[in-house]
């Protein structure tokens, strides 16, 4: 795999959600680490790497995560609705008070080939999402 360009400890809010979109138009290789994202609706995301990242207080709806790598994150009373996750990976992060849920075509979330190790999860529900 090639060199990624590296973001670190930046915070994406509602303020910042712009930013957050324009970043995700980046077609370069790209590693989020020790960031930030909360209080915004997303359904716009690159296929990046996320390192310590914290997420809290998002919405996630019909967003695409293809090859996504999460390591050692933090999600926080986040939901998703109708999300993709292909081929993505989930590793060591923790689950608060999140929801995957059915988005408003009755549709579940998707795990296709995701792989998820070491995780804790509490007081999450799921809908297909098994640690």
């Amino acid at each position: 795999m090639g060199h990624k360009e590296s973001i670190q400890g930046k915070i994406y809010n509602t303020e910042h959600q712009s930013e957050f979109k324009k970043d995700a138009l980046n077609t370069a290789p790209l590693l989020y680490e020790q960031c930030t994202f909360q209080n915004f609706e997303c359904d716009t995301i690159r296929d990046a790497d996320y390192k310590k990242c914290h997420f809290s207080n998002l919405h996630f709806y019909w967003t695409l995560f293809n090859l996504t790598q999460f390591t050692q994150c933090s999600f926080q009373n986040c939901a998703f609705a109708g999300v993709t996750f292909a081929e993505c990976k989930f590793m060591d992060c923790d689950f608060e008070d999140c929801k995957f849920i059915k988005d408003n075509l009755g549709r579940n979330c998707c795990f296709e080939g995701t792989t998820i190790s070491n995780c804790r999860v509490d007081a999450t529900s799921s809908l297909g999402f098994d640690v």
